[in-house]
């Protein structure tokens, strides 16, 4: 794995065997290593790592606790979304020659030799698989969106200008309907 996480990798050598714990922090300092993204904006994630140290294996148990933002699907308007996880990595050691390990899901493989883990783009992926599929603008107290009324408009001008068809491809599709 990479090294360029920087505050965000860890350091398991010259760990003894057993439990230890770990603490990290994402937010803003966390986004400068991920400028361009916009699957989420302003992490406030705390990540609790225990990590169990064997002799060619560790077990690496994060909980993820905290909100990032997001824009709202429909309106743009800024939002909050909960990031609330756990999840165990099983991390087993592989030696120069073993050309057939390579990362599963919950399986990573790193060299004999490697000193540190640099846990940054499995923090990124976690947060983006947060997200939800769908975030709307909550709703009011009669059910109804709450989201911005001039962004929803404009979005309304748009989807009737394409609604405005040439009427020629119209004869097209009624013969397409007979099929």
């Amino acid at each position: 794995m990479s090294t360029a996480g920087g505050r965000f990798r860890l350091e398991f050598a010259g760990l003894k065997e057993g439990k230890h714990s770990f603490a990290y922090v994402l937010g803003n300092e966390f986004m400068e290593l991920y400028p361009e993204t916009e699957a989420f904006s302003e992490p406030q994630v705390q990540v609790e790592l225990e990590l169990e140290k064997q002799e060619r294996m560790m077990l690496l148990s994060f909980r993820f606790k905290g909100t990032a933002g997001t824009l709202c699907d429909r309106c743009l308007n800024p939002q909050r979304f909960k990031v609330e996880t756990e999840e165990t990595i099983i991390v087993k050691t592989a030696s120069a020659s073993d050309t057939g390990a390579q990362d599963e899901e919950n399986l990573w493989w790193i060299n004999e030799k490697d000193t540190a883990i640099d846990l940054s783009p499995y923090f990124y992926e976690t947060l983006a698989l947060s997200r939800p599929l769908q975030v709307f603008c909550p709703e009011d107290e009669n059910g109804e969106p709450t989201c911005d009324a001039a962004m929803l408009g404009l979005y309304g001008q748009a989807s009737a200008e394409q609604e405005e068809t040439d009427p020629r491809w119209d004869v097209l599709k009624s013969l397409k309907d007979r099929i």
